[in-house]
């Protein structure tokens, strides 16, 4: 038995050996007679470290290369020179596993792993072990599960420039398992099994569209305006700061849940699932409508602003134009715009100045009707400017506000008694 074993280690690394010194024959087929003793690196064979007793495993994941590899190889990877340095000192134990077909082309470097005449590109089963690619966890056979593998289905491009990186037929917009590692990429830290994890990665689901013009984010087959978390990162749309993924915190970003329609336009600006008008931080920015002074982001502040909340219903007809669930007649400071009404002279930041302004708190009462016309919350009969026009009552030629001179005025306090 123990010359059996020696014979099939010798053989073993005689053909690791032929393959390690012939790296440019392999890429494009067959492992060529040499009687040179040296190897591609110039070392004789016979001067190479025999297998330890303890093998030193191969990390098919580091980009490191060997401290036994010259640092300049041209053309090839860290990991396939690493490979093959493995596979030439015997740290490959099966090697039937690393050469499938046995054409003396490592699986990692095959553009064929199986030898069944189909290239990877096309093949449904890479490896040929019976299960397709779509269900497979080591598509290409290469020892490295889809999940951990740079190029899922060996066709020699890499996963992220791969547009089917699993190599089942379906392209990974239309995925719901883009690296095939049987973690749907709702549920996938990294999608496109790129190494890159998602909160990181520019296009996360690798359909060679950056997240930041993606209707679909992380490729889960629901649109980013019907998912509760469109980037994937287990983070729910209303406590993610960056939700869309483009690297831009939605305090700073013009399309917040990256569904292409800008914060100003979007009903729905942070996609937690409540309106704007009904959302208590519109914009997801993790400032609450009542203390955020541009409550819709969408980089008008909210005094300037004709629709400050961002819910489709302009400052002059909306009730609650900051949208902090506080109605315009209770609220302190209608528009939001970090001016008390007792000082603001455009309270209900409608763009009409309270001057000129019918209803000065918009609160849906006339100024002629309103007990408090400017909203300050003191009534108008105790009120020395009434209006909040910035005029005091005793200088002001219209004093309620309600575009009817004092003198041509029946009311002109508006306290509902007809004046003397």
């Amino acid at each position: 038995m123990a010359s059996v074993v020696r014979k099939r280690v010798a053989r073993r690394s005689a053909l690791g050996a032929c393959c390690f010194a012939a790296l440019p024959a392999l890429l494009v087929g067959g492992c060529p007679q040499t009687t040179d003793s040296t190897d591609a690196f110039g070392r004789r064979f016979d001067s190479l470290a025999a297998p330890t007793a303890t093998p030193v495993q191969y990390d098919q994941s580091s980009a490191a290369p060997s401290p036994d590899v010259p640092a300049e190889h041209p053309g090839y990877t860290d990991a396939q020179i690493a490979f093959l340095l493995a596979l030439f000192n015997g740290q490959l134990p099966n090697l039937t596993a690393a050469d499938l077909d046995l054409d003396g082309i490592p699986n990692l470097v095959d553009p064929d792993v199986d030898g069944d005449g189909l290239s990877n590109a096309i093949d449904s089963d890479v490896d040929g072990d019976g299960r397709l690619n779509g269900d497979d966890p080591d598509v290409d056979g290469d020892g490295l599960p889809n999940g951990t593998d740079p190029d899922v289905d060996g066709d020699g491009t890499a996963n992220a420039t791969d547009l089917d990186v699993d190599g089942d037929g379906v392209a990974n917009p239309g995925d719901p398992d883009v690296d095939g590692d049987g973690i749907p990429n709702a549920l996938d830290s990294d999608i496109d099994g790129d190494g890159i994890l998602n909160i990181a990665d520019v296009d996360m689901d690798g359909d060679g569209i950056i997240n930041a013009a993606d209707q679909d984010i992380d490729g889960d087959g629901i649109a980013n305006a019907g998912d509760i978390d469109e980037d994937a990162d287990g983070i729910n749309n209303e406590d993610d700061d960056d939700m869309d993924a483009d690297d831009k915190k939605n305090k700073d970003d013009d399309d917040v849940d990256g569904d292409g329609e800008k914060n100003g336009d979007d009903d729905d600006i942070d996609n937690d699932g409540r309106k704007n008008g009904e959302d208590d931080d519109t914009d997801g920015d993790g400032v609450i409508n009542l203390e955020d002074l541009d409550v819709d982001n969408d980089g008008k502040p909210n005094g300037t602003d004709d629709d400050t909340d961002g819910d489709g219903v302009i400052n002059l007809s909306d009730l609650d134009v900051d949208g902090d669930g506080v109605p315009n007649s209770a609220d302190l400071d209608v528009d939001g715009d970090g001016v008390i009404n007792l000082s603001d002279l455009d309270v209900d930041g409608d763009l009409v100045l309270n001057v000129s302004d019918p209803d000065v708190d918009g609160d849906g009462l006339p100024n002629g009707s309103d007990p408090d016309i400017d909203g300050d919350r003191i009534l108008n009969d105790v009120d020395d400017d009434m209006d909040g026009d910035g005029v005091v009552n005793l200088s002001d030629l219209d004093i309620d506000g309600d575009g009817i001179d004092n003198d041509q005025d029946d009311d002109d306090n508006a306290d509902g008694v007809p004046d003397p």
